[in-house]
């Protein structure tokens, strides 16, 4: 975020730089500039908070070059914030959730568990919280990212039952056998594979908050509901011939 935020702080940059005939950066250069060449005005005290981060970002821009920033003329801001982040190894999951059209909560929830990054209790102990370990969907194993997804028998149950309306005739595996299928179908353009990114999603999303549930306000529910609920979830995401898979 921060170097998308420089990013676009370097298109006003350029703009005060290059779009003169532009209104406001007429008004900036005769009564903030005072003529003075962008380049080399000093940033004084009687300048807005705005224009000293805007003339601040001049040591960035000598590392750059203007025409590496522009296209079609025009400045872009995707590319200058890509020469500013600098070549950054791609993660295998990243297609789960930038090719999904699951619910934007749903897809926080997995970015945080793909990266084990989900407060489960194995992780709050090592936090020395005092938390009892054991699954409360399951009651019989102690609570992990692997556990809850998908060897609790809870969660079994919920994906499995997901699985066979979709068609797919295999019962659940492990989180990571999981995430490397989903990864699979989220390269696909099919509608039966973003169906199923759609409702892998949903399904972590639903059953971790189905374990916040009852752990924090005694609640539950049967598997059976929790699967109409992503059905439902995933529904509302879809399109017409989308829809159309899940009442097959």
């Amino acid at each position: 975020m921060e170097n998308w935020n420089k990013a676009a702080m370097l298109k006003l940059l350029w703009a005060i730089t290059f779009k003169t005939d532009k209104l406001w950066v007429k008004w900036i250069a005769a009564y903030c500039l005072r003529r003075h060449d962008v380049s080399t005005v000093g940033i004084t005290n009687n300048m807005s908070w705005h224009l000293k981060k805007i003339l601040k970002l001049r040591e960035l821009r000598v590392q750059l070059n203007w025409e590496d920033l522009l296209l079609n003329g025009k400045f872009s801001i995707k590319k200058a914030y890509k020469l500013i982040q600098g070549e950054m190894q791609k993660v295998q999951w990243r297609r789960i959730i930038c090719n999904n059209r699951a619910s934007p909560k749903s897809k926080f929830i997995v970015w945080l568990a793909v990266q084990n990054r989900l407060p489960t209790t194995d992780r709050i102990s090592r936090w020395n919280v005092e938390c009892q370990l054991q699954c409360r969907l399951c009651d019989t194993q102690n609570e992990s990212i692997q556990h809850l997804f998908f060897e609790c028998s809870f969660s079994t149950e919920v994906w499995n039952g997901l699985l066979q309306k979709m068609g797919f005739n295999r019962t659940a595996g492990s989180f990571d056998v999981e995430s490397r299928i989903v990864c699979l179908k989220a390269h696909s353009k099919s509608l039966k594979s973003r169906v199923y990114v759609m409702m892998f999603s949903e399904a972590v999303h639903t059953i971790w908050c189905q374990r916040n549930s009852v752990i924090f306000e005694n609640t539950s529910c049967s598997p059976a509901v929790l699967i109409n609920r992503v059905i439902f979830q995933v529904a509302c995401n879809c399109n017409e011939t989308e829809r159309r898979l899940l009442v097959q």
